[in-house]
C-alpha cells in the first residue's frame, strides 16, 4: 500500500494537471492497482517507485539497500523526475495527444495501451523492446496464440520484463438470497460477483485469462521464434481500476484485490436519488453552493478523478434530467458513470470542479441481470476447463 506521503503527493499531483490525457496518464502510472502484491499469484508490474530489494542494490552505491523492505515490493512514493515529467507534459500536451491521434483511443483498453506506450518511450528506468508484439505459432499455420502488451529491459539489472496491461472497472452483485448461514462464497464464486457495467466479463475470467495465457506466453516453445530475445522473461500484471461497491455497502472483496483500490458505489436511480437528496446539505448554505454539482463522464474519461468545467456541472436535478434523456434517446438504459463534484475556493481556476465520489447509475433491471450472468461465466469458465483437462489427456495419452 502506498505510504500516507506517497497518497497525498498523488492527489495533490492529479488536482494540479489540467489536460485530460495528461491526468488519465499520471493515474495510470501512480494509481494504487487492483490487485495485492502480497496475495496475487503472480509478479506485479510497477513504471515508477517500486523496486525489490535486489533491484536497489543494483543500484546503490554501496550495493545495499538504503533500509529493509519487506519481502514484497509495495508502490512507494513516486520519484520527482516523475512528477516533473507529467507537469512538463500538461504544460505541453501536443506530443502525448498526436501519439493517441495515431491510435485506436476510442477503445479503453487500447488507449490505456497508447498512454503506457508513451510512458515507457520516455522513462528512464526502461528500454522498450516490443508493444504490441502479436506471437503465432509457426508448426500450427502461424495460428495466432495471443499479444504481448509489452516486452522491455529493466536498466537497473537488464532483466527481461513481459507486462501484460488491463485497466477494468468492476461493481460488485451481491448474491440475491444466501441459502444458509454457512454458504459463504469462496475465492472464485466472489471474483465471478465482480462483473463489469456491460456485463461482458467478470474479475475471475479476467485472472484465470491472466494466469492461464496471457502471462504464458512468452514461455511458450511456440513463441520463441516471435520473440525479439530468448529469455527467460519475467511476466508481470499492471491491472489499474475500479471497484464499485453497492451504496452504502461494502462489496465482498476477493483476497487478490488491493485494499487500497479505486473505489466507487453503484445504484439505481431511484436508489441514487434518494442518497443524494438525503446527502444535501441546508438549501441556503454556501457549502451547498461548493459541493452541490454532478457530471456524467463519457467512457474515454473513466480513468482518471474527473475536472470539470463549470459548464458540464450539473445540479442534482439537472443530472437526473440528463440521465433519464441519455437512456431515452439511446433507446436503451444502460449503467452511466457518474460524479459527484466540488470546487476547490483556493483554486485558482475558480470555474472547475472537481471529482469527489464516483458511480454507477443503472437501470433496475441491471442486477437481476447481472446475477444470471454470472451463472452463465462460471459456467461457461467451468466447460472451458473441462475441455483443457480432457486436452491435456488426450496429449499425455499413449499412440496406438
Amino acid at each position: 500500500m502506498r505510504n500516507d506521503s506517497g497518497q497525498q503527493a498523488y492527489g495533490e499531483l492529479i488536482e494540479t494537471l489540467r489536460e485530460a490525457p495528461v491526468r488519465d496518464l499520471a493515474w495510470l502510472l501512480l494509481s494504487a492497482d487492483l490487485l495485492s502484491a502480497a496475495r496475487f499469484p503472480a509478479a506485479l508490474a510497477h513504471f515508477d517507485g517500486v523496486q525489490a530489494a535486489a533491484d536497489i542494490a543494483a543500484v546503490s552505491p554501496q550495493g545495499l539497500p538504503p533500509a529493509p523492505l519487506p519481502g514484497v515490493a509495495e508502490p512507494v512514493f513516486h520519484s520527482r523526475v516523475l512528477h516533473d515529467w507529467l507537469l512538463a507534459c500538461d504544460a505541453n500536451p501536443e506530443p502525448l495527444r498526436e501519439m493517441l491521434a495515431r491510435g485506436e483511443s476510442h477503445r479503453l483498453g487500447r488507449y490505456a495501451e497508447q498512454l503506457l506506450h508513451f510512458a515507457l518511450l520516455h522513462s528512464p528506468r526502461f528500454d522498450l523492446i516490443a508493444a504490441g508484439l502479436q506471437v503465432r505459432d509457426v508448426r500450427r499455420g502461424n495460428m495466432t496464440l495471443g499479444e504481448c502488451d509489452f516486452l522491455l529491459e529493466r536498466r537497473a539489472d537488464r532483466r527481461l520484463l513481459h507486462w501484460e496491461l488491463a485497466v477494468k472497472l468492476y461493481l460488485f452483485v451481491p448474491p440475491e438470497v444466501p441459502s444458509s448461514p454457512s454458504s459463504v462464497l469462496d475465492e472464485r464464486a466472489i471474483q465471478f460477483h465482480w462483473l463489469g457495467p456491460n456485463l461482458a466479463d467478470s474479475l475471475a475470467d479476467k485472472v484465470a485469462r491472466l494466469l492461464g495465457h496471457q502471462l504464458r506466453l512468452t514461455s511458450l516453445d511456440a513463441a520463441r521464434s516471435a520473440l525479439p530475445a530468448p529469455g527467460p522473461w519475467l511476466p508481470q500484471v499492471y491491472l489499474k481500476g475500479w471497484l464499485f461497491h453497492p451504496l452504502g455497502q461494502r462489496g465482498t472483496l476477493p483476497q487478490v484485490a488491493s485494499e487500497a483500490h479505486g473505489r466507487g458505489w453503484w445504484a439505481t436511480l431511484d436508489e441514487w436519488w434518494v442518497h443524494a437528496h438525503s446527502m444535501l446539505p441546508g438549501r441556503q448554505t454556501s457549502q451547498r453552493r461548493q459541493t452541490g454539482a454532478w457530471a456524467m463522464l463519457p467512457r474515454s474519461r473513466w480513468l482518471a478523478p474527473a475536472r470539470v468545467d463549470a459548464c458540464a456541472a450539473l445540479s442534482l436535478d439537472a443530472m437526473r434530467a440528463h440521465i433519464e434523456a441519455h437512456w431515452r434517446e439511446r433507446g436503451v438504459a444502460e449503467p452511466l458513470l457518474i460524479v459527484s463534484l466540488a470546487r476547490r475556493t483556493d483554486d485558482a481556476a475558480a470555474g472547475d470542479w472537481f471529482e469527489c465520489e464516483r458511480g454507477f447509475v443503472v437501470p433496475d433491471f441491471w442486477a437481476p441481470r447481472a446475477r444470471h450472468r454470472i451463472e452463465e461465466l462460471r459456467e461457461r469458465a467451468d466447460a472451458a476447463a473441462r475441455r483443457a483437462l480432457a486436452q491435456t489427456a488426450d496429449d499425455g495419452a499413449p499412440s496406438i
